[in-house]
């Protein structure tokens, strides 16, 4: 069994003069540890964290940021401008933007994942998630490239920081058995011509009877709070939210759990 952490006693010194100890542990121990308690994801703080937007001809910035990979920790303190390849004249491809471990060469990178390229039907280039490979990768961004283009633009960037099957949140991880899904309502699903405003959103493994409990995402706080967002209804398969002061000016996201 291997064990940790406790204080290292001195039992030598090498070659060098440097004293060897007992108790060493490597990165991978400690990888271990974080990934008992905590799932792979970026940090709700800051709200814009790895966010991607439009820096000018083909060209993207992204937002600093905190991940958690596989119990690695990335930390953007500064935000990063990416490069993508040209378009074709002919077929569009669709790019992804991906936060990269590699264990080979001990490090959490930004990278572009390019897209095959296609007259119809764009398909994005896989995620790699093989510890085998020393690579495991979150897909914060989809960006189409339309044949022929030459500046991107932000209706042609697909946020993913939300999604869990591409990146998600990092969130502990409990004993509690619930499913828990992420829920976005945008500023023009709200219905009503003044509040409170209403949408009805399809949620699976929702019941009429089961106990659930809503919340807002951490970016949605504010927005949340201000417009005096809650979940009034439930049904099989939906929730319905309503916005008691103001009709939100943002997309809204919100946290489902489904406890029974």
């Amino acid at each position: 069994m291997r064990y940790g952490f406790f204080d290292a006693q001195i039992i030598g010194y090498d070659g060098n003069g440097l004293p060897r100890y007992d108790r060493a542990e490597n990165a991978e121990f400690f990888s271990e540890f974080f990934e008992s308690f905590l799932d792979d994801g970026i940090y709700p703080t800051p709200a814009n964290g790895f966010a991607v937007a439009p820096a000018g001809g083909m060209s993207v910035n992204v937002a600093a940021g905190r991940c958690l990979i596989r119990g690695r920790f990335g930390w953007a303190e500064q935000s990063e401008t990416l490069s993508l390849i040209s378009a074709d004249s002919n077929r569009g491809r669709i790019d992804r933007i991906v936060l990269r471990l590699d264990l080979n060469n001990r490090d959490i990178r930004l990278a572009v994942l390019q897209g095959e390229y296609s007259s119809v039907g764009y398909t994005p280039a896989e995620l790699t998630r093989d510890l085998s490979l020393g690579i495991w990768e979150l897909g914060i961004a989809e960006i189409e490239i339309p044949a022929a283009s030459s500046e991107i633009s932000a209706e042609r960037i697909r946020d993913l920081r939300h999604n869990k099957q591409f990146c998600g949140f990092v969130s502990s991880i409990g004993t509690l058995e619930a499913d828990t899904a992420i829920v976005s309502v945008a500023a023009d699903e709200w219905e009503g011509t003044s509040a409170p405003y209403s949408v009805t959103k399809t949620v699976s493994g929702v019941t009429d009877s089961n106990n659930i409990v809503v919340s807002a995402a951490a970016e949605s706080m504010a927005l949340w709070l201000e417009c005096g967002c809650y979940a009034s209804a439930q049904s099989n398969g939906t929730v319905t939210f309503k916005a008691l002061y103001s009709l939100p000016s943002d997309t809204v996201f919100a946290n489902v759990l489904i406890v029974g």
